[in-house]
């Protein structure tokens, strides 16, 4: 029922602030979902209805780099950000073994923890769009979206998401000027970011095109007062990769691999551990949820690895 209330609240939201043809559109799609086709369509329906909007709304933030020239470096992997906005201390557990997981791999001096203590240091958040965080205007989730643009588009590097568990260093590429997961499926054509990018692992060097990105979001945070869907940032990077055709070359370049990102969280899930070792050996990157009930052993046995791979 609280679910239900939530979801309520969500669509008048979005009929109040962005009209009754995208709460309707909202709407259709969570009833239906995403596995019939017909669930895919209002899924790809609404998404589009939601750039379209961006576009007609912040038609001036589009032109305007348009017409600068676009430049871009290869990815930083030297510098890893992660985010809890509560700070190291008030990781749960699942997020505390993917924080450690990074530093098997990775130097202290390569990860970046961003809390809400220290994150001032790194970029300036306006008052304004605080001020709508704090009255939950805008979900911590969104505004994380936020946080991960700025620093991107000021320093570069690597975004990995708090419940991004490593099992290997990541696949360096010294050629590439965008890095994350591409699932390489024609199947996931109606997501809005078409499987070619998974916003929880985003990698950049100077890049006018996240540039774009952190722009058009701070902007739409000054001026909106909820969000619009809450695939907001799959919505600006799909703009982005549409609008400038070097940003679309750097993405589709990605290579296909890592693509059963997500089996590690649905064996956790379950009470037999066959498959375990075998998705962590094929598998480096995982993306769990500090949300999902895990079969204790199973959890177990995870925590053994990550903790082995740092001796």
């Amino acid at each position: 029922m609280k679910k239900i209330k939530g979801k309520m609240q969500q669509l008048y939201a979005i009929n109040i602030n962005y009209g009754c043809y995208l709460a309707l559109l909202e709407g259709i799609s969570a009833v239906l979902g995403q596995r019939s086709r017909l669930g895919k369509y209002f899924f790809y329906r609404k998404h589009e209805a939601a750039k379209q909007y961006l576009c007609k709304k912040y038609k001036a933030i589009i032109d305007k780099y348009r017409e600068e020239e676009y430049c871009e470096s290869v990815v930083d992997f030297n510098r890893i950000w992660f985010f809890w906005w509560q700070g190291e201390q008030s990781m749960p557990e699942v997020v505390k073994l993917c924080y450690q997981s990074l530093h098997n791999y990775y130097d202290q001096s390569n990860i970046f923890l961003i809390t809400q203590e220290n994150v001032h240091n790194y970029i300036d958040i306006p008052d304004s769009i605080l001020k709508k965080v704090n009255n939950r205007n805008f979900t911590l989730t969104i505004f994380s979206d936020y946080i991960r643009l700025s620093l991107l588009s000021k320093y570069g590097g690597i975004w990995l998401d708090s419940t991004i568990l490593l099992t290997n260093a990541l696949n360096e590429d010294d050629n590439a000027y965008f890095f994350s997961i591409n699932y390489g499926n024609p199947a996931m054509a109606y997501h809005v970011c078409m499987g070619k990018w998974m916003t929880s692992l985003i990698g950049v060097g100077q890049n006018t095109g996240i540039e774009f990105c952190q722009e058009l979001f701070e902007v739409y945070f000054l001026t909106e007062n909820t969000h619009l869907t809450y695939l907001l940032l799959d919505c600006v990077l799909a703009l982005a990769y549409e609008i400038f055709p070097s940003f679309k070359v750097s993405i589709d370049r990605v290579k296909i691999e890592n693509t059963q990102v997500g089996r590690l969280d649905q064996l956790l899930k379950g009470s037999s551990d066959r498959e375990l070792s075998t998705i962590l050996e094929v598998q480096s990157i995982h993306k769990l949820s500090y949300k999902s009930i895990y079969n204790k052993r199973n959890y177990e046995y995870l925590k053994r690895i990550v903790e082995r791979s740092n001796e």
